[in-house]
């Protein structure tokens, strides 16, 4: 069922290719304040896969300046990815849910992630 929850960590919907500069600030404005209540001042590491604004020079020094560490990953490498198991899972649960229009389908998104455990 489609019902709402909690998480600690922001959402972000991209409905567009991004530049390297829209990433960091994505980043910015969503990263950090999730790291910020999800880790306080632990060291987390930080995944992402090899798309261009992820691997651009400004956006590698923008990770370090923030301290950010990140997993270094293979090239081409997608079925390696963790995320990869979450995003069946929430495909898995998405299909129960009926959007009529883009911000129900955003809601139910959010919705349903949120309720996918973080617990090992």
């Amino acid at each position: 069922m489609c019902g709402p929850s909690l998480t600690p960590g922001n959402h972000y919907f991209q409905t567009q290719s991004a530049t390297a500069p829209d990433y960091i600030l994505v980043l910015e404005v969503n990263l950090r304040p999730s790291v910020q209540r999800m880790f306080g001042r632990k060291r987390y590491l930080f995944q992402q896969d090899n798309a261009r604004p992820h691997t651009a020079k400004i956006t590698k020094t923008w990770l370090r300046m923030k301290h950010a560490f990140v997993l270094e990953w293979p090239a081409s490498s997608p079925d390696l990815s963790p995320i990869e198991n979450i995003w069946r899972i929430l495909k898995r649960n998405m299909a129960q849910c009926r959007p009529r229009n883009i911000q129900q389908l955003q809601d139910y998104l959010r919705q349903e992630w949120e309720k996918i455990s973080t617990a090992v």
